[in-house]
């Protein structure tokens, strides 16, 4: 995905991109999230997601990942388990955990997302699935 700034701030970024990388699986393995400050430069690699662990079970929302959306694309066959938050020099900054609940077809019907930074969680975050 790319993405160009018709009105860039001061020393702002003028361009974003994010590459996909996939399992066997079908599943997400990692995205990595670029910008650059002028149609000049290069591309910078400003961190990555490292999809690390997936459940068994069936995605109702195959198309989207961490706020992302794309119609008609499969991004995640499965429900993600744990995703790291990578920088540039390969520290993990934090991680997003879930714990999911499910009904007899497969499907989630809670997610319970933890928020790291570093290795401290939060308290989860609930969701409620409604078919």
């Amino acid at each position: 995905m790319h993405e160009l700034i018709a009105s860039p701030l001061p020393d702002g970024m003028s361009e974003t991109r994010i590459t996909y990388q996939y399992n066997g699986n079908g599943n997400l393995s990692k995205m990595d999230f670029y910008y650059k400050k002028d149609t000049n430069s290069p591309f910078t690699l400003s961190f990555s997601k490292l999809f690390v662990e997936y459940d068994k079970k069936k995605n109702p929302e195959p198309d989207g990942v961490a706020g992302f959306f794309l119609p008609g694309q499969i991004l995640q066959r499965n429900n993600p388990v744990k995703i790291n938050n990578v920088s540039p020099n390969g520290t993990i900054e934090g991680y997003s955990r879930y714990e999911y609940t499910y009904n007899a077809e497969g499907y989630p019907v809670t997610r319970k997302h933890y928020i790291a930074t570093g290795s401290t969680e939060q308290a989860p975050v609930l969701w409620q699935y409604i078919y």
